[in-house]
Formats: structure tokens, sequence, C-alpha cells
């Protein structure tokens, strides 16, 4: 799931079941910035985009 709105502290996503927003970190996943059109993660110190189909 994927929520974006205007105010960064709205925005969400769910991933793996846990409810995240920007900055928060699940283990070694963490959510750098939440985009109109998906999200970026960084893992393992390697960023990646999850675009929204």
């Amino acid at each position: 799931m994927h929520v974006w709105d205007e105010s960064a502290a709205r925005r969400f996503v769910i991933l793996n079941g846990q409810r995240m927003g920007e900055g928060d970190r699940n283990g070694e996943l963490q959510v750098v910035s939440i985009e109109r059109d998906g999200v970026v993660i960084e893992r393992n110190g390697q960023r990646s985009r999850l675009r929204l189909p």
C-alpha cells in the first residue's frame, strides 16, 4: 500500500506488513522517500526505487 500527500507527515507505505513513513527503518531496510509514483528504499547501502504500476 502507498499513500502520498503534500504533507510529508501524512505519507506512508506498507512494506512487509508494517506501516512506515519517510526515514523509518525495519532491520536493514529504510524508507528514504515516498513520492507520488512510488517509494525510494535503501538496503545495505544500496538505494532502489519501487514504482507504482
